[in-house]
């Protein structure tokens, strides 16, 4: 009975044990394998994931550090040209000599002509500013037309002459340089319009205004708006952004502060998004004027979004850069309101934006100040911090972000660096089903080896294992030797590799952050998305420390050479050396002349005037002259414009060095144009190349120069005619004395023969009394003679 039982219990079921060891051993390779396997994949998939999370962090990193520094640079090389504007000679001159021209405007026209203008300027506003706002009027219009009545006449007379009658469409007005009229300020207006046009244009500005700290008036303007003219403390503008911007500027007690106003609907540009720019203007420690420049929205964008090459920058399909202010809202257009605004609006429907938001981007044709962006980067960017975080963006997408703030005072800007997940990690999405295949043909073969194989199969999986550990957290020290060629071994030859390009990525990014611009990185081919954005970052950075060394250049050069021309206004001879000499040492050329234009009162021509020659520090004391036209100097007279020669004719002037004499390797001659007219020209020879910068900041400088010229030639005939007039006064107050002097002696004399004469009447007077008395007695003695005679012929008869 129990051997019955016993043989039961062997045959109710399959167990372990009865198994054979073939099967023992197929099932637990099996079970190896697939675990294994499926521990690699995964293993591999995460850490894979990981990196390159990693390497897009650092990708988008890269692209907003370039895009940060860049317009740090730009925000503040605007602000540094504005203040180097404002402390120009050439605007306290616009400024004293326009306001008073500004003032009288009213005085060169009857009331009833300055009424048909007001007229005019009111159906100028209803048809021609009312349909440039368009969709942006909110009102606006009505407040201009009503506010005509109102405005003081010189406003009106400067906008009749520069917008209503101004023959150029609106955007083109600043081509205007002078009314059709014969006012002062209008003589003013041309000499100074092309100066500030060209600055303009320059520097990418959209409107540059001069205004009265007294008056509160616009005096000036390039691009001539409705603002032009206008008081911005009693008007329409008063609560406008250019209004503040004025405010601020003419309150502030620092004199070489440029103060920076955020982006802002400005309804004298027609409602487009400016930037102000206000600094001080100065004249003799007073504050005469404010000068404002506006910077459009279009100069931010083409930073930020690097005229649509998204692609290039490494940003890929969804990928894109874009300014976040305090205030949560956009200050750059989104990527795909550029690309499709359609799909960018339905997209705002889906999410359930308010409709009020939706149609003021639909209004306004942008996402600044209308978008709101209120997702958890920017909430963390505005504690102050700096990172990358995968979160959902603005589109509700999610998306790889790095965020920062900008470094710029007064712009309490964040920048956004991010791309969507579903782009970012589209390469993992494949490495996962490769590694499901993987491990699906891993336990195919983990079934069909032996025993035998077990261990060097399970080897290298474990060393593969450690080796993406450490990678993943960092490590780049370690690699696997490779000791077969099956897919084990591919893998862990592509896991070297991958060790490898990680450790030249870093080695590179090291160097790059070193500053080390010329490190090499080897790309394979145009797939390799990584090493062609770190190739193209590279790139970017050495072309941006390039472009910032040449504008600190620039910009230390005009400084310098304003304050050179301000130091010597007043001594003329002294003025022409140090330019010379400071300009070819500033340049580091080896020769300079400097060329004057000068009148031939014999032949009534022109010639010029060699007025100083620099060379080794020492001046070559040469009376020469050249004619118009004649030689290099006289055509670039001629020409008025700039000569640049890198094959020096034979002939030309050698250099002497301390082993004899060379020929100069380039020559640049330029001219010293005033209101574009020729005044000089400045002649330099050097040993090696000038570059196109060193081109242009000479030409720039030269304007500089020659309105130093102009000023200081002003000054030295004016204190001469100052010297021959206070010298006439004196000879005329010494005259006028010597005539007092004479006038008095004549009185004096007058009196003293008036005195004489009274005593000689006196005199005639006393003998006329005598001789009458004489006659009387006479006549008595006759009379007695007479009685006698008779008294003595009585008694003779007697």
């Amino acid at each position: 009975m129990a051997e019955k039982t016993s043989t039961n219990t062997k045959g109710s079921g399959l167990r372990l044990n009865d198994l054979s060891i073939r099967v023992k051993v197929l099932l637990n390779l099996l079970l190896i394998a697939a675990l294994s396997s499926t521990a690699v994949g995964m293993l591999g998939y995460y850490s894979a994931k990981k990196s390159l999370e990693e390497a897009v962090f650092a990708q988008l990193t890269s692209v907003r550090e370039v895009k940060r520094r860049t317009l740090e640079s730009f925000i503040e090389d605007a602000k540094e040209q504005v203040s180097v504007l404002a402390q120009s000679r050439m605007v306290s001159d616009a400024v004293m000599e326009l306001s008073p021209a500004f003032s009288i405007l009213d005085y060169y026209y009857a009331p009833g002509k300055i009424e048909r203008m007001r007229r005019d300027l009111k159906e100028f506003y209803r048809t021609d500013v009312d349909r440039k706002l368009g969709d942006n009027d909110d009102g606006f219009s009505r407040q201009l037309i009503n506010s005509v009545d109102d405005v003081s006449d010189r406003m009106v007379i400067l906008q009749t002459l520069y917008l209503s009658n101004n023959p150029n469409p609106i955007g083109k007005k600043f081509q205007l340089n002078r009314a059709n009229d014969k006012t002062a300020y209008s003589d003013i207006h041309e000499r100074y319009h092309s100066s500030f046009r060209r600055f303009l244009m320059a520097d990418g500005f959209s409107d540059l205004l001069l205004v009265n700290v007294n008056s509160s008036e616009v005096i000036y303007s390039v691009s001539k708006n409705v603002d032009f003219g206008s008081n911005l403390m009693d008007g329409v503008f008063r609560q406008s952004s250019l209004g503040q911007a004025f405010t601020l500027a003419r309150n502030s007690i620092r004199p070489n502060m440029v103060i920076l106003s955020d982006f802002g609907s400005y309804e004298g540009s027609y409602g487009e998004l400016q930037m102000f720019f206000s600094a001080p203007v100065y004249e003799e420690g007073e504050k005469i004027a404010v000068l404002i420049a506006t910077m459009p929205l279009s100069a931010i964008n083409r930073i930020m979004t690097d005229d649509g090459d998204w692609v290039e920058e490494g940003l890929g399909i969804t990928g894109e850069t874009y300014l976040v202010g305090k205030d949560q809202l956009m200050r750059s257009d989104a990527r795909l309101f550029e690309e499709e605004p359609e799909k960018f609006y339905q997209q705002m429907v889906d999410l359930n934006i308010p409709s009020e938001e939706i149609r003021k981007v639909k209004a306004f044709r942008t996402t600044v100040l209308s978008k709101t962006v209120n997702t958890a980067p920017i909430q963390d960017a505005m504690k102050g911090h700096t990172g990358n975080m995968l979160s959902v963006n603005y589109l509700g997408k999610p998306a790889l972000t790095s965020y920062t703030s900008l470094k710029i005072r007064q712009l309490p800007w964040m920048i956004v660096a991010e791309m969507q997940e579903v782009e970012a990690f589209e390469s993992i999405e494949r490495l996962k089903w490769n590694v499901a295949f993987a491990t699906i043909i891993i336990f195919i073969i983990g079934f069909i080896v032996s025993n035998a194989y077990s261990t060097s199969f399970t080897r290298p999986i474990s060393k593969l294992e450690q080796a993406i550990s450490k990678l993943a957290r960092g490590d780049v020290s370690t690699s696997i030797p490779v000791k077969s060629a099956d897919e084990i071994g591919k893998t862990i030859e592509s896991m070297n590799s991958l060790i490898e390009r990680t450790k030249q990525t870093s080695d590179f990014a090291s160097d790059i952050g070193k500053g080390n611009f010329k490190t090499n990185f080897e790309t394979f081919g145009n797939r390799d998305v990584l090493g062609n954005s770190l190739i193209k970052m590279r790139d970017r950075l050495e072309y941006v420390s390039e472009e910032d060394h040449r504008r600190q250049w620039v910009s230390e050069g005009i400084s310098k050479f304003a304050e050179i021309t301000r130091k010597y206004l007043d001594d003329v001879d002294q003025l022409y050396s140090v330019v010379l000499r400071d300009l070819v040492d500033y340049l580091g050329a080896n020769q300079g002349m400097l060329f004057l234009v000068e009148d031939d009162l014999k032949s009534d021509t022109q010639f010029l005037q060699l007025k100083s020659c620099y060379a080794f520090d020492r001046d070559k004391y040469l009376n020469k002259q050249i004619g118009f036209g004649e030689g290099l100097a006289g055509r670039c007279w001629q020409e008025n414009e700039s000569l640049f020669i890198d094959d020096v004719p034979p002939g030309y002037s050698k250099i002497v060095t301390g082993l004899g004499l060379a020929s100069p390797k380039s020559l640049l001659l330029v001219p010293l144009k005033f209101n574009e007219e020729a005044l000089g020209v400045i002649e330099l020879a050097s040993f090696n190349v000038i570059e196109p910068y060193m081109v242009e900041f000479i030409e720039r400088v030269s304007e500089s120069i020659a309105s130093a010229i102009t000023s200081a030639k002003h000054n030295t005939r004016t204190s001469h005619l100052l010297s021959a007039s206070q010298k006439l006064t004196q000879e005329l107050r010494v005259r006028e004395e010597e005539m007092l002097q004479n006038t008095e002696e004549l009185q004096a004399t007058q009196e003293e023969m008036e005195r004489r004469q009274q005593e000689l009447e006196e005199v005639r007077r006393s003998l006329q009394k005598e001789i009458a008395m004489k006659d009387e007695q006479i006549l008595f003695y006759k009379s007695q003679l007479d009685d006698e005679e008779e008294t003595s012929s009585e008694e003779s008869k007697g």
